[in-house]
């Protein structure tokens, strides 16, 4: 989830960059350099860099000179501001998981481009949720390489968001949830269980895997993102994780939502989304602005105004507005919508071309983001 503070106070210019450069070389060498061994059960050989979202057959697609897009954090001297930037094709949804034997035989089908069966989905929700499991435990580290080199009484003065009692009690929870996750994957791959897909556009499958559901489909449109998300949540006081991902084929893309179903009854809801391009297509513009951990074709962004490319950065930011929101009122992907317009009631194709079209009015950036702070460091705090 995003978590950014831009009440940032420093003292110095040199403080910042000081700041910038630690937490920079810290993330590099945590994420892509330090040693680390391969996460498949009873293996102990060297991870190399593996990726949540097939690098061959999906970020290559999608890519323009080898980089992608996404929206990440900007320091200046006061403030912090979420932009548009380049990450190469071998960084994004990047980590080291899992040694070359098992990274070339598990996901040899995903690395083709072929999600066919529910056992091709499994192992995209087994990839998808041991990079999260890395990501948390890479944060955790990045964590204690702060406190050790910074005072955390002076991280809470500038404005550094510095988790409180609760929040680790929390991470402890989220990572126990996805290890059981984890184990529960593994017993699928590790059994014999496979059912082919019907192959057809409309098809909507849907796999349980044991209190756990997902749904999957296969839409003929490349929408240009690969998506490797997964989000805490808590309903009725009760936490659990919900994945989304997407992933881009040639001329198609692959989605599937995963969650526990015995506290997220979303069936209903989840089906609504799955039944109608568009409505995916709206689902996953208001979950690149909802969260992270997405990388979008470059030309898609080029292709933004600079009055859109600047309000979506402004409302990435301002994630917290968006959290109850059913649909993002701002079109990101214009070509693919364009070419789902031929298929919709003329009601629905009236909408759509509105938010093609026009831009909505936001309140005064610098109010929305005075807000947004004020709630972010309450809740950091706790």
């Amino acid at each position: 989830m995003n978590n950014q503070n831009s009440a940032v106070q420093w003292s110095s210019e040199s403080e910042r960059i000081k700041f910038d450069r630690m937490i920079e070389d810290t993330k590099r060498y945590l994420q892509y350099e330090k040693k680390r061994v391969c996460m498949f059960p009873g293996c102990n050989e060297n991870a190399i860099d593996s990726h949540a979202i097939s690098k061959r057959s999906s970020l290559n697609l999608i890519a323009k000179n080898g980089n992608l897009q996404t929206i990440a954090s900007r320091y200046s001297p006061l403030q912090k501001d979420m932009q548009f930037s380049k990450i190469g094709i071998n960084q994004a949804t990047c980590f080291k998981g899992f040694c070359e034997k098992h990274d070339t035989q598990l996901f040899a089908n995903l690395d083709k481009g072929i999600i066919k069966s529910s056992r091709d989905v499994a192992m995209q929700l087994y990839r998808s949720t041991c990079h999260t499991l890395f990501m948390h435990h890479f944060f955790a580290e990045l964590r204690l390489v702060m406190n050790k080199y910074f005072d955390i009484e002076r991280f809470e003065k500038i404005g550094i968001e510095v988790p409180g009692k609760e929040k680790e009690i929390e991470y402890k929870a989220i990572l126990k949830r996805l290890h059981q996750r984890k184990k529960l994957l593994e017993a699928f791959i590790n059994s014999d269980l496979d059912e082919p897909f019907p192959q057809s556009p409309q098809t909507i499958v849907s796999l349980a895997f044991e209190n756990y559901k997902a749904i999957f489909r296969e839409i003929p449109y490349q929408i240009p993102v690969a998506i490797s998300q997964t989000i805490s949540k808590t309903l009725d006081g009760i936490p659990f994780e919900i994945t989304l991902n997407v992933i881009p084929n040639k001329d198609s893309t692959c989605i599937i939502f995963f969650w526990d179903s015995n506290v997220y009854h979303a069936d209903d809801y989840m089906f609504n989304c799955f039944v109608h391009d568009i409505n995916l297509l709206c689902l996953i513009e208001l979950s690149m602005i909802q969260y992270e951990n997405w990388y979008i074709s470059p030309i898609t962004v080029d292709a933004l105004s600079e009055e859109k490319r600047t309000l979506i950065q402004e409302d990435v930011f301002c994630w917290l507005e968006f959290i109850r929101w059913s649909e993002y009122d701002i079109s990101i992907f214009d070509e693919v919508r364009r070419a789902m317009l031929i298929h919709l009631s003329e009601k629905r194709k009236n909408l759509e071309l509105h938010r093609l079209d026009n831009l909505p009015r936001r309140a005064d950036f610098k109010l929305r983001r005075q807000i947004i702070d004020n709630k972010i460091t309450n809740d950091s705090l706790r």
